[in-house]
């Protein structure tokens, strides 16, 4: 009798609706996409608790990095970020529990602290008040790396039920499916496992015509670094330069031409300084949506380094990016030349080394940037452009 008890309380019908929560997890299940996977789960939550707004915060303690994903898409958009983690590590009693344990219950804010002593914080005063957030109920997303991903539901007007919890922690083996499913996924489509990289990676979605439907901050960050004034934060859905005009060109190709199976289109490297950032399009014309899969990368041995080498700056910069692990191909796209041009350039590096391989070159690149880390350094990095320096891929292969 006891069993089934207990069997009863833990069912979803003892939970709340049954038709909405399978209404949830139908929408779960149906957008596993690891790119957006953050933006499907506070979508489809709410179909089976009731709520006025809903966040998925990724926090890695180790680098500091932080992003949230919400739902309405726009609820948070103008908090200072930095201000507002400084105030949740300070005031909010959940961040102190998750620091030391990482469980499978869902928690509210309440269970923690009496609303009235809450109340008196910093971070209510500030933003929870101003937000119209009263009550809170929490839960981890279980993911395989050491970055917490929590979902976070907030109303205004009404505590959540013991109901309301009891859906949330049923739901919780199916969020860690759906984070399987859609790693999975991603892996089979030889796309990069975005939500679980370590802030050296972003996404943007993009709905059929090139216009921006969602933006990850680390996306914004970058696009405003790269590309002059960015993303602007209120109204994000129009492309700067020069990728506006990249997106622009694959999607008039795409329309243009045949139904055969044609070759993905040619990333776009932006190059600012010492670094650059390489954006890739993926298009998904049955539903509507394409991503822009974007990675920073900054190189370990300016090219003003190896000039004291007796080498061009043309040829200190393509065996920078040699040295870095960029192949021939990379290296041209990067730095818009064929790969046949790099390997010319490349040919004279040898020569001018007295060296005979690729591996020698790269060895004499590195010993140069380790006196770099020893101090002896004596030039500084004045022959690089402020601006960004837009690369387009060469036309040559």
């Amino acid at each position: 009798m006891q069993a089934a008890q207990n069997r009863d309380d833990d069912s979803p019908e003892a939970c709340g609706n049954l038709q909405q929560t399978l209404d949830a997890l139908y929408d779960l299940y149906r957008r596993c996409d690891s790119s957006t996977l953050g933006q499907t789960i506070v979508a489809a939550i709410p179909k089976a608790i009731a709520c006025d707004s809903a966040a998925f915060v990724r926090i890695e303690p180790t680098v500091g990095s932080f992003t949230l994903t919400s739902w309405p898409i726009d609820r948070f958009e103008g908090i200072d970020h930095n201000d507002a983690v400084a105030l949740h590590v300070r005031d909010h009693p959940l961040v102190a529990h998750f620091s030391t344990r990482r469980d499978a219950r869902a928690w509210s804010l309440h269970d923690f602290v009496a609303p009235s002593t809450f109340r008196r914080t910093r971070l209510y005063r500030k933003y929870y008040r101003p937000l119209g957030i009263e009550f809170q109920l929490v839960m981890l997303v279980p993911y395989p790396d050491r970055a917490l991903r929590a979902l976070v539901l907030n109303r205004r007007d009404r505590a959540f039920s013991e109901g309301d919890r009891c859906t949330l922690q049923w739901l919780w083996p199916h969020l860690a499916q759906a984070v399987r499913i859609s790693r999975a996924a991603g892996r089979q489509r030889g796309l990069p496992d975005l939500e679980g990289s370590s802030g050296n990676r972003a996404v943007m979605v993009l709905d059929r015509d090139g216009r921006a439907e969602l933006c990850t901050e680390q996306a914004r960050v970058w696009l405003t670094r790269y590309c002059g004034d960015g993303m602007p934060r209120q109204q994000f859905r129009s492309l700067p330069e020069p990728l506006a005009s990249w997106v622009a060109e694959i999607l008039d190709n795409e329309m243009q031409k045949s139904r055969g199976i044609a070759d993905p289109p040619a990333p776009l490297a932006v190059r600012r300084g010492d670094a650059y950032l390489a954006m890739r399009f993926v298009a998904d014309h049955a539903r509507g949506q394409h991503l822009l899969l974007m990675e920073e990368v900054a190189m370990n041995t300016p090219p003003d380094l190896l000039l004291g080498l007796g080498l061009t700056p043309r040829e200190a910069e393509v065996l920078a990016w040699i040295a870095q692990g960029k192949t021939n191909r990379e290296t041209g796209l990067i730095l818009g030349m064929s790969p046949r041009t790099v390997q010319k350039h490349l040919e004279r590096v040898f020569d001018k080394l007295g060296v005979e391989s690729r591996t020698s070159a790269i060895l004499k690149a590195w010993q140069v940037s380790r006196f770099e880390d020893m101090g002896a350094r004596g030039r500084t990095r004045s022959q690089y452009p402020t601006q960004p320096d837009p690369i387009r891929p060469s036309s040559r292969r």
